[in-house]
């Protein structure tokens, strides 16, 4: 359950790369993972359609060291790709295909990424 991974992360909090791809899991497992493992370097969450914008704001206010990326086939619009974007300067790799993203998340990425 999104309850049962955020009490996992809580225990682990040095966790740095998590896969949730094809699971039910959404905004309360991936908020928990945010909040408790700040050192989150890669989240593959690819086909997970409960998984949406809060989700991605916490991921941008705890883990600005994320480097990957995958959220293909969720919820997630330009709001939360947008801060993602925003506030995480070493994103490397983004997967937003399938997702209610437009011209203003790819402005977003340019522009963070010229900064």
């Amino acid at each position: 359950t999104d309850k049962g991974v955020s009490i996992l992360a809580q225990y682990s909090p040095r966790l740095a790369d998590v896969t949730i791809s094809n699971t039910k899991f959404g905004d309360v497992a991936v908020s928990g993972l945010a909040r408790q493992c700040p050192a989150l370097r890669t989240l593959l969450a690819s086909q997970c359609p409960n998984l949406a914008n809060g989700g991605m704001l916490e991921l941008a206010r705890h883990c600005q060291n994320l480097t990957i990326l995958s959220i293909p086939g969720t919820g997630v619009t330009d709001v939360g790709a947008s801060e993602v974007a925003k506030c995480c300067p070493f994103l490397a790799f983004l997967d937003i295909r399938q997702c209610g993203i437009t011209a203003v998340t790819i402005d977003a990425l340019a522009h963070h990424a010229n900064s």
